[in-house]
């Protein structure tokens, strides 16, 4: 069985497992007019009944699907920077039916793991048994009743990946129906947002680890607040290095891309731009960053001093 590399750990799935992933990134952005279900390969790619599809003696979950009938009350996907984003409803309600359902299980394995499912979704204007394929997706989180699938993700010949933007998918409107209340518009904007800038999930979780769920700047600790900064920019899948990346709280994550913060690497502590002489931020001048216990997951010097020369400080 295939060895595949989630950046969470290294992950052995079956071929017939792949092979349906693959189809699902091959045909991303493709219109359906009947639910595709057999499709040639060992497994199936969407259940006969169920939103989520997990064949037996499968653990992890192959797809899901927002079906014509809407049986729960998924939100529609957003798409912020060529990311997408979408809330998709657990199997039942609350937390008993989250850990009692088996579909609802398969789904946070794929979480825990890293590994993406495929995602279906209702096309009524191509026909009301028409579907489209919206891509893979990551399982980056549950909230509320709801998986946070982000996407698209792909496979790299060895490991899965978040893709950069397409224009394929910069051209699809995902807007929410005309009923939506601007309250729950705001909240799948927020979300779809914070998906976007706490980076790929895979390697947001390496930074997690690397840095002890710590801010490297403020040693500030709350999980939700912390953010995968690239200390380069992002230029595909390479760049998704720990010694390319910061674990910043979302404030510094800010500064840090505006170049209003460097790391003097000669002795591991905060620079802050003048501009800021004038604001809080000026306390964490001359500050030590926290590092991670493990010297080899320490950010690349190299790289620091670019991001010191691009700041002039």
């Amino acid at each position: 069985m295939p060895v595949i590399e989630t950046g969470i750990r290294r992950v052995e799935i079956e071929q017939s497992h792949l092979d349906v992933l693959l189809w699902f990134e091959e045909n991303e952005g493709q219109v359906f007019r009947q639910r595709p279900q057999d499709v040639g390969l060992a497994y199936r790619v969407s259940g006969p009944q169920f939103g989520i599809w997990k064949p037996s003696g499968l653990p992890y979950a192959l797809s899901v699907m927002q079906s014509h009938r809407r049986v729960y009350e998924d939100l529609p996907p957003y798409e912020v920077d060529g990311t997408w984003v979408y809330q998709y409803h657990q199997e039942g309600e609350g937390l008993e039916d989250r850990y009692g359902k088996a579909r609802n299980r398969a789904l946070d394995l794929c979480r825990e793991a890293g590994i993406p499912v495929g995602v279906l979704m209702a096309a009524p204007v191509h026909g009301s048994s028409a579907y489209r394929v919206l891509g893979l997706g990551f399982v980056s989180d549950y909230r509320d009743g709801y998986y946070i699938l982000s996407g698209p993700a792909g496979f790299d010949g060895t490991a899965f990946v978040l893709k950069k933007p397409s224009e394929q998918l910069a051209l699809i409107s995902w807007a929410a129906e005309p009923t939506a209340a601007d309250r729950v518009d705001e909240r799948q904007r927020v979300i779809a947002s914070v998906v976007r800038r706490q980076g790929q999930p895979y390697f947001r979780k390496q930074l997690l680890v690397a840095y002890e769920g710590r801010c490297a700047f403020s040693e500030y600790d709350a999980d939700d607040a912390l953010e995968a900064a690239h200390i380069q920019p992002y230029r595909g899948p390479a760049s998704n290095r720990v010694d390319n990346g910061l674990l910043l709280r979302a404030d510094m994550h800010d500064l840090f891309d505006l170049f209003l913060v460097a790391v003097d690497t000669s002795s591991q502590r905060l620079l802050v731009s003048p501009e800021l002489a004038s604001t809080r931020y000026a306390d964490y001048a001359g500050r030590r960053i926290h590092l991670p216990r493990d010297r080899s997951s320490w950010p690349s010097v190299d790289r620091l001093d670019w991001h010191r020369e691009q700041a002039r400080l």
